[in-house]
Protein backbone atom coordinates (compact mmCIF):
# COMPACT_ATOMS: atom_id res chain seq x y z
CA UNK A 1 0.00 0.00 0.00
CA UNK A 2 1.30 3.30 -1.05
CA UNK A 3 1.94 5.46 2.04
CA UNK A 4 0.08 3.05 4.11
CA UNK A 5 -3.52 4.36 2.83
CA UNK A 6 -5.46 0.92 3.07
CA UNK A 7 -7.99 0.02 0.32
CA UNK A 8 -11.38 -1.91 0.99
CA UNK A 9 -11.27 -5.13 0.32
CA UNK A 10 -14.24 -7.60 -0.61
CA UNK A 11 -15.01 -10.82 -1.15
CA UNK A 12 -11.18 -12.10 -1.66
CA UNK A 13 -8.52 -14.18 0.12
CA UNK A 14 -5.40 -13.94 0.63
CA UNK A 15 -2.51 -15.08 -1.60
CA UNK A 16 1.24 -14.49 -1.66
CA UNK A 17 1.45 -10.46 -2.39
CA UNK A 18 -1.60 -9.96 -3.35
CA UNK A 19 -5.48 -10.99 -3.07
CA UNK A 20 -7.88 -13.38 -5.03
CA UNK A 21 -11.33 -12.40 -5.67
CA UNK A 22 -13.43 -15.40 -5.17
CA UNK A 23 -16.80 -13.88 -6.95
CA UNK A 24 -19.87 -11.79 -6.99
CA UNK A 25 -18.66 -7.95 -5.52
CA UNK A 26 -14.99 -9.28 -5.25
CA UNK A 27 -12.69 -6.39 -5.56
CA UNK A 28 -10.49 -3.73 -3.75
CA UNK A 29 -10.88 0.07 -3.78
CA UNK A 30 -7.90 2.05 -2.86
CA UNK A 31 -9.40 5.88 -1.40
CA UNK A 32 -8.47 8.70 -3.71
CA UNK A 33 -10.31 11.63 -2.91
CA UNK A 34 -12.55 9.83 -0.69
CA UNK A 35 -9.91 9.92 1.83
CA UNK A 36 -11.35 13.59 2.94
CA UNK A 37 -9.11 15.91 4.17
CA UNK A 38 -6.14 13.96 3.94
CA UNK A 39 -5.50 13.23 0.49
CA UNK A 40 -2.13 11.41 0.28
CA UNK A 41 -2.86 10.43 -3.53
CA UNK A 42 -3.53 13.57 -4.39
CA UNK A 43 -0.65 13.50 -7.09
CA UNK A 44 -3.08 11.31 -9.22
CA UNK A 45 -5.00 13.93 -10.55
CA UNK A 46 -1.71 15.29 -12.39
CA UNK A 47 -0.26 11.87 -13.21
CA UNK A 48 0.49 8.37 -11.94
CA UNK A 49 1.50 4.91 -12.96
CA UNK A 50 -0.46 2.33 -11.74
CA UNK A 51 1.42 -1.65 -11.94
CA UNK A 52 -0.81 -4.95 -11.35
CA UNK A 53 0.06 -8.68 -12.11
CA UNK A 54 -3.26 -10.41 -12.83
CA UNK A 55 -4.23 -14.01 -13.76
CA UNK A 56 -7.74 -14.31 -14.56
CA UNK A 57 -9.03 -17.28 -13.00
CA UNK A 58 -12.71 -17.87 -14.64
CA UNK A 59 -14.43 -16.75 -17.93
CA UNK A 60 -16.94 -14.25 -17.18
CA UNK A 61 -20.28 -13.57 -18.47
CA UNK A 62 -19.84 -10.10 -18.88
CA UNK A 63 -16.75 -7.33 -19.69
CA UNK A 64 -15.23 -7.84 -16.03
CA UNK A 65 -12.96 -5.04 -14.32
CA UNK A 66 -9.16 -5.50 -14.17
CA UNK A 67 -8.57 -2.26 -12.52
CA UNK A 68 -8.48 1.13 -13.28
CA UNK A 69 -8.96 4.77 -11.94
CA UNK A 70 -12.44 5.74 -10.88
CA UNK A 71 -14.17 9.66 -11.07
CA UNK A 72 -15.71 11.41 -7.82
CA UNK A 73 -19.42 12.49 -8.71
CA UNK A 74 -22.54 10.71 -9.88
CA UNK A 75 -22.79 6.96 -11.43
CA UNK A 76 -19.85 5.15 -11.78
CA UNK A 77 -17.63 7.17 -13.55
CA UNK A 78 -14.20 6.02 -14.89
CA UNK A 79 -11.14 7.66 -16.25
CA UNK A 80 -8.89 5.29 -17.39
CA UNK A 81 -8.94 1.69 -16.95
CA UNK A 82 -8.85 -2.10 -18.58
CA UNK A 83 -11.54 -4.84 -18.18
CA UNK A 84 -11.53 -8.46 -20.15
CA UNK A 85 -14.81 -9.89 -21.60
CA UNK A 86 -16.03 -13.33 -21.99
CA UNK A 87 -14.72 -13.50 -25.80
CA UNK A 88 -11.13 -13.63 -24.17
CA UNK A 89 -10.20 -9.86 -25.66
CA UNK A 90 -8.91 -6.55 -23.08
CA UNK A 91 -11.37 -3.72 -23.02
CA UNK A 92 -8.98 -0.59 -22.55
CA UNK A 93 -11.10 2.70 -21.50
CA UNK A 94 -10.01 6.18 -22.17
CA UNK A 95 -12.35 7.82 -20.24
CA UNK A 96 -15.12 8.96 -23.33
CA UNK A 97 -13.40 7.78 -26.43
CA UNK A 98 -14.83 4.64 -27.48
CA UNK A 99 -12.28 2.02 -28.16
CA UNK A 100 -12.80 -2.14 -29.35
CA UNK A 101 -12.14 -4.52 -27.72
CA UNK A 102 -8.50 -5.81 -28.43
CA UNK A 103 -5.51 -8.62 -28.26
CA UNK A 104 -6.33 -11.56 -26.41
CA UNK A 105 -6.13 -13.20 -23.00
CA UNK A 106 -5.85 -16.60 -21.46
CA UNK A 107 -7.46 -18.74 -18.27
CA UNK A 108 -4.60 -19.11 -15.90
CA UNK A 109 -1.76 -16.86 -17.25
CA UNK A 110 0.08 -14.34 -15.32
CA UNK A 111 -0.03 -10.62 -16.95
CA UNK A 112 1.51 -7.47 -16.16
CA UNK A 113 -0.79 -4.62 -16.79
CA UNK A 114 0.17 -0.68 -16.49
CA UNK A 115 -1.89 2.36 -16.62
CA UNK A 116 -0.18 5.10 -16.97
CA UNK A 117 -1.79 8.88 -16.88
CA UNK A 118 0.02 12.37 -17.52
CA UNK A 119 -0.25 15.53 -19.25
CA UNK A 120 -4.23 15.13 -19.98
CA UNK A 121 -3.18 11.40 -21.74
CA UNK A 122 -3.99 7.69 -20.47
CA UNK A 123 -2.07 4.78 -21.52
CA UNK A 124 -3.04 0.75 -20.64
CA UNK A 125 -0.22 -1.98 -21.02
CA UNK A 126 -0.07 -5.57 -21.13
CA UNK A 127 3.08 -7.38 -20.78
CA UNK A 128 5.00 -4.54 -21.73
CA UNK A 129 3.16 -3.74 -25.12
CA UNK A 130 0.97 -0.25 -25.04
CA UNK A 131 -2.79 -1.64 -26.26
CA UNK A 132 -4.95 0.51 -28.89
CA UNK A 133 -5.79 3.78 -27.66
CA UNK A 134 -2.80 4.38 -25.87
CA UNK A 135 -2.09 8.11 -25.75
CA UNK A 136 -5.70 9.64 -26.04
CA UNK A 137 -6.52 12.30 -24.54
CA UNK A 138 -8.62 11.65 -21.15
CA UNK A 139 -9.30 14.97 -19.56
CA UNK A 140 -10.66 17.42 -21.42
CA UNK A 141 -11.11 20.94 -20.49
CA UNK A 142 -9.07 23.37 -18.14
CA UNK A 143 -9.91 21.34 -14.87
CA UNK A 144 -8.32 18.60 -13.57
CA UNK A 145 -9.68 15.34 -12.86
CA UNK A 146 -11.18 14.48 -9.50
CA UNK A 147 -10.05 10.87 -8.94
CA UNK A 148 -12.08 9.34 -6.02
CA UNK A 149 -10.54 5.82 -6.31
CA UNK A 150 -8.40 3.31 -7.88
CA UNK A 151 -10.05 0.11 -8.27
CA UNK A 152 -9.18 -3.68 -8.20
CA UNK A 153 -10.86 -6.35 -9.76
CA UNK A 154 -14.36 -5.28 -9.72
CA UNK A 155 -16.21 -4.16 -6.52
CA UNK A 156 -19.02 -2.75 -8.98
CA UNK A 157 -19.93 -1.90 -12.23
CA UNK A 158 -22.04 0.05 -14.11
CA UNK A 159 -23.84 0.77 -10.25
CA UNK A 160 -24.28 -3.39 -10.07
CA UNK A 161 -22.07 -5.65 -8.36
CA UNK A 162 -19.52 -7.91 -10.96
CA UNK A 163 -18.63 -11.36 -10.37
CA UNK A 164 -15.29 -11.07 -10.14
CA UNK A 165 -12.73 -14.14 -10.46
CA UNK A 166 -9.20 -12.54 -10.65
CA UNK A 167 -6.34 -12.98 -8.84
CA UNK A 168 -4.27 -9.72 -8.41
CA UNK A 169 -0.27 -9.47 -6.76
CA UNK A 170 2.07 -7.33 -6.99
CA UNK A 171 0.51 -4.05 -6.88
CA UNK A 172 2.34 -0.43 -7.42
CA UNK A 173 1.62 2.73 -7.52
CA UNK A 174 4.45 5.35 -8.53
CA UNK A 175 3.84 9.20 -8.47
CA UNK A 176 4.84 9.81 -12.23
CA UNK A 177 4.04 8.32 -15.66
CA UNK A 178 6.40 5.96 -16.51
CA UNK A 179 8.30 5.40 -19.71
CA UNK A 180 7.62 3.04 -22.13
CA UNK A 181 11.42 1.71 -21.79
CA UNK A 182 10.31 1.48 -17.67
CA UNK A 183 7.77 -0.25 -18.30
CA UNK A 184 9.16 -2.59 -20.64
CA UNK A 185 11.69 -3.48 -17.93
CA UNK A 186 9.71 -3.59 -15.38
CA UNK A 187 7.73 -6.53 -17.17
CA UNK A 188 10.91 -7.97 -17.91
CA UNK A 189 11.74 -8.13 -14.00
CA UNK A 190 8.53 -8.96 -12.91
CA UNK A 191 9.37 -12.02 -11.10
CA UNK A 192 11.85 -9.57 -9.09
CA UNK A 193 8.40 -7.43 -7.63
CA UNK A 194 7.59 -8.24 -4.50
CA UNK A 195 11.18 -9.00 -2.92
CA UNK A 196 13.18 -6.86 -0.25
CA UNK A 197 15.34 -5.52 -3.38
CA UNK A 198 12.08 -3.84 -4.72
CA UNK A 199 10.78 -2.15 -1.88
CA UNK A 200 10.80 1.76 -1.95
CA UNK A 201 10.45 2.12 -5.68
CA UNK A 202 7.34 2.28 -5.84
CA UNK A 203 7.36 6.63 -5.14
Amino acid sequence: VYRCVNANVTNAERVPNGLKFNGVGGGAVWPVARQGQTRRYQFANYRFTLVATVTIDALPKDASPVLGAGLEGPGDTKLLGLSYDKNRQWQPLYGAAPVSPTGSWELHKKYHVVLTMADRQGSVYVDGQSLAGSGNTIVRGATLPDISHFYIGGPQSNGAPTDSRVTVTNVLLYNRRLSAGEIRTLFLSQDMIGTDGDAGNAA
